[in-house]
Protein backbone atom coordinates (compact mmCIF):
# COMPACT_ATOMS: atom_id res chain seq x y z
CA UNK A 1 0.00 0.00 0.00
CA UNK A 2 0.88 3.47 0.39
CA UNK A 3 4.45 3.56 1.34
CA UNK A 4 7.63 5.11 2.73
CA UNK A 5 11.08 6.60 3.18
CA UNK A 6 13.63 4.47 1.45
CA UNK A 7 15.33 2.14 3.09
CA UNK A 8 19.19 2.22 4.30
CA UNK A 9 21.58 -0.01 4.76
CA UNK A 10 23.91 0.87 8.25
CA UNK A 11 26.20 -0.62 10.47
CA UNK A 12 25.57 -1.17 13.85
CA UNK A 13 26.89 -2.71 17.01
CA UNK A 14 25.78 -5.42 17.90
CA UNK A 15 21.93 -5.14 19.67
CA UNK A 16 20.17 -8.86 20.13
CA UNK A 17 16.37 -8.79 19.41
CA UNK A 18 14.37 -9.77 22.18
CA UNK A 19 12.82 -12.79 20.62
CA UNK A 20 9.35 -13.14 23.17
CA UNK A 21 6.15 -14.75 21.66
CA UNK A 22 5.07 -11.56 20.08
CA UNK A 23 7.27 -8.60 20.46
CA UNK A 24 6.23 -5.27 18.31
CA UNK A 25 9.71 -3.85 18.01
CA UNK A 26 10.19 -0.40 17.83
CA UNK A 27 13.04 2.15 17.21
CA UNK A 28 15.63 -0.42 18.97
CA UNK A 29 12.97 -1.65 21.54
CA UNK A 30 10.40 -4.36 21.99
CA UNK A 31 6.86 -4.55 23.43
CA UNK A 32 5.65 -7.83 24.20
CA UNK A 33 1.86 -8.99 22.80
CA UNK A 34 0.31 -11.45 23.72
CA UNK A 35 -0.28 -14.30 21.67
CA UNK A 36 -3.01 -16.19 23.44
CA UNK A 37 -5.75 -15.50 20.89
CA UNK A 38 -8.94 -17.25 21.13
CA UNK A 39 -9.10 -20.27 19.02
CA UNK A 40 -11.70 -19.95 16.13
CA UNK A 41 -12.92 -22.40 13.72
CA UNK A 42 -12.87 -21.18 9.93
CA UNK A 43 -11.63 -18.45 8.04
CA UNK A 44 -12.96 -14.95 6.89
CA UNK A 45 -13.50 -14.23 3.26
CA UNK A 46 -10.87 -11.63 2.05
CA UNK A 47 -12.10 -7.75 1.66
CA UNK A 48 -9.38 -6.95 -0.52
CA UNK A 49 -6.41 -7.22 -1.87
CA UNK A 50 -4.14 -4.76 -0.71
CA UNK A 51 -1.63 -2.45 -2.82
CA UNK A 52 1.29 -0.29 -2.69
CA UNK A 53 1.56 2.70 -4.63
CA UNK A 54 4.50 4.18 -7.33
CA UNK A 55 6.94 6.65 -7.48
CA UNK A 56 10.00 5.26 -4.93
CA UNK A 57 8.37 5.04 -2.08
CA UNK A 58 6.05 2.20 -0.93
CA UNK A 59 3.31 4.91 -0.27
CA UNK A 60 3.55 7.20 -2.68
CA UNK A 61 0.63 8.00 -5.33
CA UNK A 62 -2.62 6.54 -4.42
CA UNK A 63 -2.69 3.58 -2.37
CA UNK A 64 -5.76 1.52 -2.19
CA UNK A 65 -6.89 -1.47 -0.39
CA UNK A 66 -8.73 -2.95 -3.91
CA UNK A 67 -11.11 -6.20 -3.82
CA UNK A 68 -10.06 -8.73 -6.39
CA UNK A 69 -13.04 -9.15 -8.34
CA UNK A 70 -11.91 -12.54 -10.09
CA UNK A 71 -14.25 -14.01 -12.86
CA UNK A 72 -15.03 -17.38 -11.68
CA UNK A 73 -17.30 -19.70 -13.80
CA UNK A 74 -17.67 -23.14 -15.93
CA UNK A 75 -17.66 -20.96 -18.87
CA UNK A 76 -14.22 -19.39 -18.25
CA UNK A 77 -11.56 -19.63 -21.11
CA UNK A 78 -8.57 -19.94 -18.68
CA UNK A 79 -8.20 -21.09 -15.36
CA UNK A 80 -6.37 -19.10 -13.04
CA UNK A 81 -3.50 -21.30 -12.32
CA UNK A 82 -2.79 -21.72 -16.15
CA UNK A 83 -2.86 -17.60 -16.30
CA UNK A 84 -0.71 -17.69 -13.76
CA UNK A 85 1.54 -20.13 -15.08
CA UNK A 86 1.41 -18.10 -17.99
CA UNK A 87 2.09 -14.92 -16.62
CA UNK A 88 4.00 -15.06 -13.60
CA UNK A 89 7.75 -14.17 -13.69
CA UNK A 90 9.95 -16.92 -15.42
CA UNK A 91 13.27 -16.24 -14.44
CA UNK A 92 15.15 -17.84 -11.66
CA UNK A 93 13.48 -18.84 -8.54
CA UNK A 94 14.68 -18.79 -5.28
CA UNK A 95 12.86 -20.96 -2.39
CA UNK A 96 12.87 -19.38 1.37
CA UNK A 97 12.42 -22.57 3.11
CA UNK A 98 12.95 -20.53 6.40
CA UNK A 99 9.86 -18.75 5.41
CA UNK A 100 7.65 -21.47 3.53
CA UNK A 101 7.90 -18.88 0.34
CA UNK A 102 9.00 -18.97 -2.64
CA UNK A 103 10.57 -15.86 -4.63
CA UNK A 104 10.09 -15.43 -8.05
CA UNK A 105 11.89 -13.39 -10.64
CA UNK A 106 12.02 -12.15 -14.35
CA UNK A 107 16.07 -12.41 -14.35
CA UNK A 108 18.19 -14.86 -15.60
CA UNK A 109 20.49 -13.41 -12.75
CA UNK A 110 21.19 -15.81 -10.01
CA UNK A 111 22.74 -13.12 -8.03
CA UNK A 112 19.51 -10.69 -7.72
CA UNK A 113 17.74 -14.14 -6.70
CA UNK A 114 19.91 -14.37 -3.55
CA UNK A 115 19.60 -10.66 -2.91
CA UNK A 116 15.53 -11.39 -2.83
CA UNK A 117 15.71 -14.89 -1.38
CA UNK A 118 18.02 -13.21 1.74
CA UNK A 119 15.81 -9.87 2.20
CA UNK A 120 12.41 -11.81 2.03
CA UNK A 121 13.86 -14.30 4.58
CA UNK A 122 14.87 -11.75 6.43
CA UNK A 123 11.55 -9.64 6.27
CA UNK A 124 9.23 -12.53 7.23
CA UNK A 125 11.72 -13.85 10.35
CA UNK A 126 12.38 -10.08 11.19
CA UNK A 127 7.94 -9.50 11.12
CA UNK A 128 6.94 -13.11 12.46
CA UNK A 129 9.05 -12.23 15.41
CA UNK A 130 6.58 -9.43 16.26
CA UNK A 131 3.24 -11.01 14.90
CA UNK A 132 4.15 -14.69 15.22
CA UNK A 133 1.67 -17.08 13.58
CA UNK A 134 -0.97 -18.45 15.05
CA UNK A 135 -0.84 -21.52 14.06
CA UNK A 136 2.28 -24.25 14.09
CA UNK A 137 1.68 -24.83 10.06
CA UNK A 138 2.03 -21.48 8.16
CA UNK A 139 0.60 -22.16 4.34
CA UNK A 140 2.98 -20.96 1.96
CA UNK A 141 3.72 -17.90 -0.08
CA UNK A 142 4.67 -16.94 -2.66
CA UNK A 143 6.86 -13.17 -3.75
CA UNK A 144 6.53 -12.08 -7.45
CA UNK A 145 8.99 -9.55 -8.76
CA UNK A 146 8.21 -8.40 -12.45
CA UNK A 147 11.29 -6.42 -14.12
CA UNK A 148 8.36 -3.86 -15.35
CA UNK A 149 5.17 -2.08 -15.35
CA UNK A 150 4.01 -4.27 -18.45
CA UNK A 151 4.42 -7.46 -16.61
CA UNK A 152 3.57 -6.52 -13.36
CA UNK A 153 -0.06 -5.13 -14.75
CA UNK A 154 -0.70 -8.15 -17.09
CA UNK A 155 -0.76 -9.70 -14.04
CA UNK A 156 -2.67 -7.46 -11.69
CA UNK A 157 -5.02 -7.05 -14.57
CA UNK A 158 -6.43 -10.77 -14.40
CA UNK A 159 -5.76 -10.92 -10.28
CA UNK A 160 -6.43 -7.92 -8.49
CA UNK A 161 -8.40 -6.17 -11.98
CA UNK A 162 -9.34 -3.02 -9.43
CA UNK A 163 -6.33 -2.33 -8.45
CA UNK A 164 -4.50 0.96 -9.17
CA UNK A 165 -1.27 1.47 -11.03
CA UNK A 166 1.13 0.44 -8.06
CA UNK A 167 4.43 -0.72 -7.33
CA UNK A 168 2.75 -3.78 -5.48
CA UNK A 169 -0.13 -5.35 -3.64
CA UNK A 170 -0.60 -8.31 -1.44
CA UNK A 171 -3.59 -10.94 -2.53
CA UNK A 172 -4.72 -12.49 0.49
CA UNK A 173 -6.38 -15.56 -1.64
CA UNK A 174 -3.22 -16.50 -3.42
CA UNK A 175 -0.70 -15.74 -0.45
CA UNK A 176 0.54 -13.74 -3.15
CA UNK A 177 2.87 -10.42 -2.83
CA UNK A 178 3.39 -8.82 -6.20
CA UNK A 179 5.84 -6.01 -7.22
CA UNK A 180 7.03 -4.33 -9.78
CA UNK A 181 10.90 -3.37 -9.87
CA UNK A 182 11.61 0.23 -8.91
CA UNK A 183 14.42 2.55 -9.98
CA UNK A 184 15.96 2.43 -6.43
CA UNK A 185 16.11 -0.69 -4.64
CA UNK A 186 15.20 0.44 -1.00
CA UNK A 187 11.77 1.31 -2.74
CA UNK A 188 11.70 -2.26 -3.54
CA UNK A 189 12.70 -3.04 -0.07
CA UNK A 190 10.09 -0.96 1.31
CA UNK A 191 7.55 -2.49 -0.76
CA UNK A 192 8.27 -6.28 0.47
CA UNK A 193 7.99 -5.23 3.98
CA UNK A 194 4.47 -3.07 3.56
CA UNK A 195 3.26 -6.41 1.91
CA UNK A 196 4.33 -8.99 4.02
CA UNK A 197 3.32 -6.99 6.79
CA UNK A 198 -0.15 -7.41 5.89
CA UNK A 199 0.17 -11.44 5.12
CA UNK A 200 1.98 -11.63 8.58
CA UNK A 201 -0.65 -10.18 10.94
CA UNK A 202 -3.37 -11.71 9.53
CA UNK A 203 -1.40 -15.31 10.17
CA UNK A 204 -1.04 -13.80 13.85
CA UNK A 205 -4.69 -13.03 13.84
CA UNK A 206 -5.60 -16.17 12.85
CA UNK A 207 -7.29 -15.45 9.10
CA UNK A 208 -8.70 -12.34 10.60
CA UNK A 209 -8.71 -9.16 8.66
CA UNK A 210 -7.97 -6.37 10.88
CA UNK A 211 -9.98 -2.69 10.63
CA UNK A 212 -8.37 -0.85 7.67
CA UNK A 213 -6.71 1.94 9.77
CA UNK A 214 -4.91 -0.44 11.57
CA UNK A 215 -3.85 -2.91 8.57
CA UNK A 216 -2.34 0.08 6.73
CA UNK A 217 -0.88 1.48 9.75
CA UNK A 218 0.86 -1.37 10.68
CA UNK A 219 2.36 -2.07 7.07
CA UNK A 220 3.35 1.79 6.77
CA UNK A 221 5.19 1.45 10.24
CA UNK A 222 6.84 -1.49 9.76
CA UNK A 223 7.85 -0.49 5.51
CA UNK A 224 10.28 2.42 7.18
CA UNK A 225 12.62 -0.40 8.52
CA UNK A 226 16.19 0.28 8.03
CA UNK A 227 18.91 -2.83 6.85
CA UNK A 228 21.34 -2.82 9.66
CA UNK A 229 24.52 -5.10 9.71
CA UNK A 230 26.25 -6.36 13.01
CA UNK A 231 29.44 -4.97 12.72
CA UNK A 232 31.46 -7.88 14.58
CA UNK A 233 29.13 -10.99 12.62
CA UNK A 234 27.82 -9.24 9.88
CA UNK A 235 24.50 -10.69 10.81
CA UNK A 236 21.88 -8.70 9.27
CA UNK A 237 18.50 -7.32 10.99
CA UNK A 238 15.87 -5.15 10.31
CA UNK A 239 15.58 -1.52 12.81
CA UNK A 240 12.08 -0.70 13.02
CA UNK A 241 10.07 2.47 14.13
CA UNK A 242 11.36 5.62 11.91
CA UNK A 243 9.27 7.92 11.03
CA UNK A 244 8.24 8.66 7.92
CA UNK A 245 8.01 12.11 7.53
CA UNK A 246 5.27 12.90 4.62
CA UNK A 247 2.83 11.26 6.76
CA UNK A 248 3.60 13.09 9.94
CA UNK A 249 3.22 16.41 8.40
CA UNK A 250 0.07 15.17 6.40
CA UNK A 251 -1.57 14.09 9.81
CA UNK A 252 0.01 17.23 11.42
CA UNK A 253 -1.88 19.78 8.51
CA UNK A 254 -5.00 17.85 9.38
CA UNK A 255 -5.25 17.94 12.70
CA UNK A 256 -4.48 21.86 12.18
CA UNK A 257 -7.57 22.18 9.70
CA UNK A 258 -9.62 19.70 11.70
CA UNK A 259 -9.05 19.26 15.14
CA UNK A 260 -10.18 17.62 17.11
CA UNK A 261 -10.21 14.24 14.99
CA UNK A 262 -12.88 11.55 16.22
CA UNK A 263 -10.25 9.32 16.55
CA UNK A 264 -13.36 6.42 17.34
CA UNK A 265 -15.19 7.45 14.40
CA UNK A 266 -11.86 7.00 12.20
CA UNK A 267 -11.04 3.68 13.23
CA UNK A 268 -13.99 1.98 13.74
CA UNK A 269 -15.18 3.07 9.96
CA UNK A 270 -15.73 0.23 7.84
CA UNK A 271 -13.12 -1.03 4.69
CA UNK A 272 -15.59 1.13 1.80
CA UNK A 273 -15.43 4.16 4.14
CA UNK A 274 -11.55 4.00 4.49
CA UNK A 275 -10.61 2.98 0.83
CA UNK A 276 -13.47 4.04 -1.66
CA UNK A 277 -12.66 7.78 -1.16
CA UNK A 278 -10.40 10.42 -3.39
CA UNK A 279 -6.74 10.28 -3.69
CA UNK A 280 -6.30 13.12 -1.23
CA UNK A 281 -8.67 11.67 1.43
CA UNK A 282 -7.09 8.01 1.53
CA UNK A 283 -3.40 9.67 1.70
CA UNK A 284 -5.01 11.53 4.58
CA UNK A 285 -6.21 8.07 5.77
CA UNK A 286 -2.87 6.59 5.74
CA UNK A 287 -1.17 9.47 7.36
CA UNK A 288 -3.73 9.22 10.49
CA UNK A 289 -3.19 5.32 10.72
CA UNK A 290 0.43 5.43 10.82
CA UNK A 291 0.67 8.80 12.87
CA UNK A 292 -2.03 6.59 15.27
CA UNK A 293 -0.04 3.41 15.51
CA UNK A 294 3.76 5.04 15.97
CA UNK A 295 1.75 6.90 18.69
CA UNK A 296 0.55 3.48 20.24
CA UNK A 297 3.90 1.79 20.18
CA UNK A 298 6.36 5.05 21.11
CA UNK A 299 3.91 7.46 22.75
CA UNK A 300 4.64 8.40 26.00
CA UNK A 301 7.02 5.75 27.06
CA UNK A 302 4.43 2.95 25.70
CA UNK A 303 1.81 3.88 28.29
CA UNK A 304 -0.46 2.59 25.11
CA UNK A 305 0.76 -0.20 24.57
CA UNK A 306 -1.37 -2.51 26.90
CA UNK A 307 -4.54 -1.30 24.69
CA UNK A 308 -2.98 -2.43 21.33
CA UNK A 309 -2.54 -5.72 23.22
CA UNK A 310 -5.84 -6.51 24.06
CA UNK A 311 -7.25 -4.85 21.22
CA UNK A 312 -5.65 -7.51 19.04
CA UNK A 313 -6.44 -10.50 21.17
CA UNK A 314 -10.23 -8.87 20.77
CA UNK A 315 -10.13 -8.45 17.09
CA UNK A 316 -8.53 -12.33 16.63
CA UNK A 317 -11.43 -13.51 18.74
CA UNK A 318 -14.90 -12.18 17.40
CA UNK A 319 -16.65 -13.48 14.90
CA UNK A 320 -18.49 -10.58 13.24
CA UNK A 321 -15.95 -7.73 11.22
CA UNK A 322 -17.28 -4.72 11.96
CA UNK A 323 -19.25 -5.46 15.24
CA UNK A 324 -15.36 -6.89 16.40
CA UNK A 325 -14.15 -3.54 15.23
CA UNK A 326 -16.62 -1.37 17.09
CA UNK A 327 -16.45 -3.54 20.13
CA UNK A 328 -13.11 -4.00 20.25
CA UNK A 329 -12.61 -0.47 20.33
CA UNK A 330 -14.40 0.47 22.81
CA UNK A 331 -13.39 -2.13 25.31
CA UNK A 332 -9.90 -1.35 24.57
CA UNK A 333 -9.62 2.27 24.47
CA UNK A 334 -12.74 3.97 25.45
CA UNK A 335 -11.24 4.45 29.37
CA UNK A 336 -8.27 6.38 28.13
CA UNK A 337 -9.69 8.16 24.94
CA UNK A 338 -9.76 11.09 26.09
CA UNK A 339 -6.35 11.30 27.25
CA UNK A 340 -5.08 9.26 24.02
CA UNK A 341 -6.38 11.68 21.98
CA UNK A 342 -4.93 14.66 23.35
CA UNK A 343 -1.53 13.04 24.16
CA UNK A 344 -1.71 11.62 20.00
CA UNK A 345 -2.73 15.19 19.07
CA UNK A 346 0.21 17.30 21.24
CA UNK A 347 2.61 14.60 19.56
CA UNK A 348 1.70 14.68 15.82
CA UNK A 349 2.00 18.69 16.44
CA UNK A 350 5.29 18.65 18.00
CA UNK A 351 6.96 16.32 16.20
CA UNK A 352 5.82 17.86 13.37
CA UNK A 353 7.56 20.77 14.23
CA UNK A 354 11.07 19.32 15.69
CA UNK A 355 10.77 17.53 11.28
Amino acid sequence: MMGARSTRHERTARHPVTATLAALVFAGATLGISACLTPEEGRESPPEATTTAPDGAATAGKPHPVRPARAESDTQAESDEDVAARLQPAGVTAEVPEANAVVLTARDDEAFAEVWRERTALAFRELRRIFPPRERAVEPATVLIFPDREGYEAYAEHFAPENHPALGYYDPVRRELVMAESDRDEALFATLLHESTHLVLRDFLGHRYPPAWLDEGLATYYETGVLVEDEETGEASIRFGEVHEEFLRLAERHLAANAPVDVRRFATMDFDSFADVGTSTLRRHYALSWSLVYYLLNGERGRFRAQLQLYLDEIAAAPDPQMRYVRAFDLCFRPVMYSFELGWAHWVRRAARKD
